[in-house]
């Protein structure tokens, strides 16, 4: 009886370990100096599509949870006459986790 019992116990922590993994997380991104980007900047979130923004924030919600690749680009236009345009560009892992929202924050350089 009490083998049978502790069996029960370990499928349902088993089944609440699965549920609890199955939840969902979110990311929060700070763009540190995304107001010297007029013209906005581009977000890119592994398996998600790319996302223009103007300002210096953005999240993401319903995210499965695992390590993410962000990637974001932007272009000065304030350059001085004459000079090309200069690109910038900031790269993060963030780690999802389930039923969390994941700050990050980033600097465009």
């Amino acid at each position: 009886m009490l083998e049978f019992q502790n069996v029960i116990q370990k499928l349902n922590e088993d089944a609440n370990v699965k549920v609890e993994s199955s939840k969902l997380g979110g990311l929060s991104i700070a763009i540190e100096n995304g107001d010297k980007f007029p013209d906005g900047i581009t977000i890119l979130l592994e398996g998600q599509a790319p996302v223009h923004v103007v300002g210096s924030s953005y999240a993401f919600n319903n995210l499965f949870p695992k390590i993410y690749r962000l990637s974001i680009d932007g272009l000065l236009s304030q350059k001085p006459e004459g000079q090309p345009e200069k690109k910038a560009h900031a790269e993060a892992l963030v780690n999802i986790t389930p039923g969390n929202i994941t700050n990050a924050a980033v600097s465009l350089k």
